[in-house]
Order: structure tokens, then sequence, then C-alpha cells
């Protein structure tokens, strides 16, 4: 096994990586986050054994919880989510390192400090933190394992970091059963002696049941949400929202941050980063490491073949190894071709973290201090339609509509002056948004996922 990188490197890399994330830590919760706040970070109860729509990340939630009554706004309660996601960055240059030498590791280091996506998911206040990072570990963990030598100590650290990940977000049970899959066949592709394949499916098999006992209380509803979101004809959302299903072109994201596909710096950084990692993957062919690493994103494209909702954040798992196979791939490129390589897929990271870092996924709080702002603080603001009850935590006054009741009769007859914030503007019934029209019109607070409107009646 190769030594790791020095101290200095890994200590940059972290550095580096909590840089990058800082920018735009501080701007509006979305819709996601607010639902994990509202409804699963109240109490440990709620975190452990609550579940709607899959939406409920158990660590996420109790990491939450705990960082609330510390909190001052929304930098300080993703603090810990940016935390771990930084940490997933020198983790992930020193499991590369050990198992394919320094310089691959500092490569790999240098990708997942600046990959857009890995960037993103570290500062939302959900389990994609932590997943990044027990990911990273097991990277490392798999592989020391299936060679047969490992210490006991490495077996429980496996099957920890295994019950962890799918405590932070129970997708990782998919690669688990890849790689449990991997370390049957082991011994006879020549990866590992029998000893190994036996204690990588004890690591993998005591995580994977250590997970599901840790979720216990939500195993139920997450299996039927499952099952539904496979479904086509039984989706988990509808109408305009509804996702589709999870394509080729979605994963793009993974390696080239959100909406690669529609971005030429994306496109390039993710077909990059892809044909690196397609290199590396076929570098050594008999390494047991690189077979592990070719796992998880092989298990993103069983997403796309069990035809998953078009949400690449479900793949997420995947970004490690990724990255892992693409500094394998750069190593692999010939000297002089190996710098301008990195320097272009890190130089088109960079830009997509830039655009990224003031790029609102849901600006629910601008919209909330808008409709305040209009309104003085003895006018009346509604939340109205989905969500609109999780706008109270930025205006605990506001009067919370979700299913449209309130709203006609206060549009009509109700008090004045009266803002009407509406996170997902597209789902406002026809007939309502036709009355609301009538005045100025909304007045629309952009984000990536959808606009925020705002309606004003003086």
């Amino acid at each position: 096994m190769a030594p790791p990188p020095p101290r200095g490197w890994l200590l940059g890399l972290l550095a580096l990586a909590l840089l990058a994330r800082l920018p735009g830590l501080s701007r509006s919760l979305w819709y996601d986050e607010l639902f994990t706040l509202v409804h699963f970070a109240a109490s440990p109860r709620d975190a452990l054994a609550r579940q709607v729509e899959a939406n409920n990340h158990p660590l996420a939630s109790l990491l939450a919880w705990a960082a609330a009554p510390l909190s001052t706004g929304e930098a300080s309660l993703r603090a810990p989510f940016l935390v771990l996601g930084a940490l997933a960055v020198p983790a992930l240059a020193w499991a590369v390192a050990r198992q394919a030498g320094p310089l691959t590791g500092r490569l790999a280091g240098a990708f997942a400090a600046l990959a857009p996506l890995h960037v993103a998911y570290a500062q939302q206040v959900r389990g994609y933190a932590p997943l990044l990072l027990l990911a990273t570990l097991l990277l490392h963990l798999v592989p020391r394992a299936l060679a047969g030598d490992a210490r006991r100590r490495d077996e429980v650290a496996l099957g920890a970091c295994a019950a962890l990940g799918v405590f932070s977000h129970a997708t990782l049970l998919l690669p688990l059963a890849g790689w449990a899959a991997l370390a049957l066949v082991a011994p006879r592709l020549g990866l590992a002696p029998p000893a190994g394949r036996a204690a990588a499916l004890r690591g993998l098999l005591t995580g994977a049941l250590g997970g599901l006992v840790l979720m216990a209380p939500t195993v139920d509803d997450l299996w039927k949400h499952g099952r539904r979101a496979l479904r086509p004809v039984d989706r988990a959302l509808s109408g305009p929202f509804d996702p589709g299903r999870l394509s080729l072109q979605d994963l793009l994201d993974l390696p080239g941050g959100a909406g690669a596909a529609a971005s030429l710096a994306g496109l390039v950084l993710a077909l990059a980063l892809l044909a690196l990692a397609a290199r590396g993957a076929a570098a050594r062919r008999a390494s047991p490491a690189l077979a592990c690493w070719c796992v998880p994103p092989a298990c993103a494209l069983a997403l796309v073949a069990l035809g998953a909702p078009a949400f690449p954040r479900l793949a997420l798992f995947a970004v490690p190894a990724l990255l892992a196979l693409a500094a394998v791939g750069a190593r692999a490129l010939p000297r002089r071709a190996r710098a301008p390589v990195v320097v272009v897929c890190v130089a088109l990271a960079a830009l997509r973290v830039l655009g990224q870092a003031g790029d609102e996924l849901q600006d629910c709080h601008g919209a909330v201090r808008l409709a305040r702002e209009q309104v003085g603080p003895d006018g009346v603001v509604v939340g109205a339609g989905v969500g609109g009850s999780l706008l109270r935590v930025y205006d605990p006054s506001l009067v919370a509509d979700e299913g449209w009741s309130l709203t006609p009769a206060l549009v009509d007859e109700g008090p004045r002056p009266l803002a009407i914030v509406v996170a997902f503007p597209a789902w406002t019934p026809a007939a309502l948004r036709d009355r609301l029209a009538q005045g100025d019109g909304p007045v629309l607070l952009p984000g990536r996922v959808t606009h925020v409107a705002v309606w004003l009646a003086h």
C-alpha cells in the first residue's frame, strides 16, 4: 500500500475546499432545506422516526437539530455540513494515494476541491455532505478489506462507515450491494483471496444492516416511496414539476455540475472527466481498488436502467469514485499532456463553482423579506401553495395557506396591504392566477429550481 500524501498537502486541500464552499453559504434556504428544518429537525424523535416522501435524511436532520439552537442564520446552520463536505476532499486524496500513489491522490483532491456538484451539495442542510465523506472513506476501506490482510479495526471501520452512509442517504445501499456482489466473485477474478472476500462481505453486510437498523422507524415508508418512484405510471410528483426519468444526460451533472448538458463549460468539464475516468478504469484492470471504484458509477447507470426519478443527486454517491478514476486517468497520461489537461479541468470547475456561488436554488428568504418590506409590520403576508407553511421560518407572523383555501377571500375582501408569497408559482390554480394577474402581476425572484413569486394587493 502506497504512503499517503504529505500532511501539508492534505491541509492545503482542506483549506482550498473550505474556501471554495464559503461563497453563497448564507443564501436562502431552499424548499428541501426548509422541509428538513421544519419537519425533521425539531427534535431527535422527528429526525429518527419521521419520513415524508423520502425527504428525511436522518443523520442530517440530527445535525440540523443540534446546530439550530446555535445558529444565527443560514451560514451557521450550514456550517456542520460545510465542514463534512470539505473534509471529504482530503479524505479522497488520502484514500486514492493509499491505493494508487501520492501524485494520483493529489490530483483526486484537486478535482474534488472544485468539483461543482461536490461544492454545491456541501452547502445544503441535507444528507449529501455526510454521504460524500462516507462514500469517500469506503473507497479505501472496501479495497483494504478485499486485500485479505486488513486488521479487525479496518473491518469495523468499514461497517461503521457503511452504516452511517446509509443513515445519511439510503441510496448508498445500491453501491454497498454492488461491492458485495464484487466481493463474491473477487477470488475468481484474481482480485482478492477468500479471506478478503469474507472480510469485505462481513463489513459490507454489517454496515448495510446497521444502517437499516438506524433507519428502522422509516424503512417501511422508504420502501413504499422507492417502489412508487420507480413506476412511471405512479410518480411521486406530477404536473409541471414531474421530474421524468433519470437519463444519461442527467448523469452529466455528476462530473460537470448542475445543468452540465446546457452549459458549454459544464459539458466540456463533464466529458473531460468522464474520458479520464474511462481511461483510469482501463489503466490497471487487475487492481482491486480500481475494480471497487468502478462499482459506484456502474450503480449510477443502474439507476437509469431502473427508471429512477430525474434527480442526479440520487447518484451523488458515485461522485468520489468518478473523481478517483479521473485522477488515475490523468496520472496515466503522457507527462506533456497531463498538466494541460488537469489545468483545463480545474479551471473549468472553478468557473462553474464561481457561477453557482450566487445562484439561488430558491430565494424564499428574499421573497418573504420583500413581501414584508412592501406591506410593513402591520400588513398581512400569506405563504400560499406548496411550501407555504415552511416560509414561517423567515417570518413567524406569516399566514400559511398551502391548500389555497384562504387566499381567494383575502384577495377579494381581505385586509390591505396584502402580500402573497408563492414558492411554486407554476402550481397556482389557473383561476386564481388570472385574478391575481389583474393587478400589477407578480414580482419574480429567480431560482434554479423554480422562481418564487410575490403578489401584492394595496
